[in-house]
C-alpha cells in the first residue's frame, strides 16, 4: 500500500469487524458506496476536515427522543429533490505543472509553481484521450472551453450555460462574447453535449445557437434590459428562458 496524505481516526472500538481489498482502490472509494467498504463494514459516520477523515460510531448526542413514523412523525413530504446536490469536495490529485490560457498570464505570473500557457487549437493528449482548446473570450479575455474529440463533450466553462453569465466588469465584453458563441456553434457538428460550470448539468449540442439568438436580440436592440445592482454596481439584466446576460450598463452593443 503506497503513501496517502489522508489521515484517519476513529472512536471505534469494535475489534470483531475487518475491512479488507480484493483489488485496489483509492482511499476515498475504501470509504463508501459499495458492499464491503469501511462504512458498509463499520456502519460508522463520517466527518471531513480537508484530508483529515474522521469515524465515528455515532456522531452527535443522544438526547433521549425516538422519532418513530406513525407515532410522534405522522407525515413526511419532500419539498425539493436534492439528488443532484454537490454536498462535498474533495482533492483528487496533485498537480505540479498547470496549464493557463496565455493571455490570462498577468492573473497567476505571482503564482506559485510551474505555468505553461495553453493556445487556441493545442491538443492535450491524456493517453489516448485527445482534449482540444477552444479560445472563447467575452466572460474573461482567457476563458477557454474544452473540447473531448472523442467523447464528443464540450466543456465550455462559464460560456455556456442555462444561469447569469456576468458580463460586466473590467476586461468583460458582451460582443466578444457574441463572437465566441458563433465560434462554437460552428464547431457543433463536433460535439452532442455540453457540460458547463454552472446551472444545470449536461445540456444539449443544441444551447448554443439558443445563446446566440438571445445574444443577437440583446445587440440588434429588440431585447430591452432591466436595470439592477450587482455587487454595488449598476447593470443591465438580458433575462431568457436559456440563460441570462449580466452586461455593462449601455444604451447599445
Amino acid at each position: 500500500i503506497g503513501s496517502t496524505p489522508f489521515t484517519m481516526t476513529t472512536d471505534i472500538t469494535n475489534t470483531t469487524s475487518v475491512f479488507t481489498l480484493d483489488i485496489p482502490r483509492s482511499f476515498r472509494e475504501c470509504l463508501g458506496g459499495w458492499e464491503g467498504s469501511v462504512l458498509d463494514v463499520f456502519r460508522c459516520e463520517y466527518e471531513w476536515d480537508n484530508l483529515t477523515v474522521k469515524m465515528y460510531a455515532r456522531r452527535g448526542a443522544d438526547n433521549g427522543v425516538r422519532i418513530a413514523y406513525g407515532k410522534n412523525l405522522t407525515d413526511f413530504v419532500q419539498e425539493q429533490n436534492n439528488e443532484n446536490v454537490y454536498d462535498g469536495v474533495y482533492g483528487y490529485a496533485v498537480v505540479d505543472e498547470v496549464t493557463y490560457e496565455a493571455s490570462n498570464y498577468f492573473n497567476i505570473q505571482h503564482s506559485i509553481g510551474e505555468f505553461r500557457p495553453v493556445y487556441d487549437g493545442n491538443v492535450i493528449d491524456l493517453g489516448g484521450r485527445p482534449l482540444e482548446i477552444i479560445h472563447v473570450p467575452g466572460h474573461t479575455p482567457g476563458s477557454i472551453a474544452v473540447l473531448d474529440i472523442n467523447a464528443r463533450a464540450l466543456f465550455s466553462g462559464d460560456t455556456v450555460q442555462d444561469g447569469n453569465v456576468y458580463l460586466f466588469g473590467i476586461e468583460r465584453e458582451f460582443r466578444a462574447y457574441t463572437f465566441s458563441l458563433e465560434r462554437l456553434e460552428q464547431l457543433k457538428d463536433r460535439y452532442d453535449v455540453i457540460y458547463p460550470c454552472h446551472g444545470n448539468i449536461p445540456l444539449g449540442a443544441d444551447h448554443v445557437p439558443r445563446l446566440l439568438e438571445c445574444a443577437r436580440e440583446v445587440i440588434n436592440g429588440r431585447k430591452k434590459p432591466v436595470t439592477e445592482i450587482v455587487w454595488e454596481q449598476e447593470i443591465s439584466k438580458y433575462e431568457f428562458d436559456c440563460g441570462t446576460f449580466l452586461c455593462e450598463k449601455a444604451e447599445h452593443y
